[in-house]
């Protein structure tokens, strides 16, 4: 009974029908590419959080959520204060900034800070 309705709305009314195969192939294809998207995006922060090796990683208030976006460093007299606390072993600033390599596409890279020690 269904596919006969189906059916006859093909016959009968095909550019509607494929406008609304269309809208809903758009919806669902915008939706899969946001969530790979951030899926891609938190995945890829978590492996520079893990890369850089830390258990804590502090970002001053105006710090983007995504790491690498942030234009608001902190000031490296902050690592005194932390070193100060009572379970801290070590403290070691790193810069994560976007670098265009050769290629058209953009890359991160997280280098540590030399000046620090």
């Amino acid at each position: 009974m269904m596919g006969e309705l189906i059916f006859r709305n093909l016959l009968h009314r095909p550019a509607r029908t494929f406008i609304g195969i269309l809208a809903i192939s758009v919806e669902v294809a915008l939706v899969v590419l946001i969530v790979g998207l951030t899926s891609g995006l938190l995945t890829e922060t978590a492996k520079r959080i893990e890369g850089v090796g830390a258990d804590i990683m502090l970002q001053p208030p105006a710090a983007s959520i995504f790491l690498g976006f942030s234009g608001s460093p902190m000031p490296i007299k902050i690592q005194d204060k932390l070193r100060q606390l009572k379970y801290v072993q070590a403290v070691a600033p790193v810069l994560l900034q976007l670098i265009p390599p050769a290629a058209s596409k953009w890359s991160t890279a997280s280098t540590p800070n030399p000046s620090a020690k």
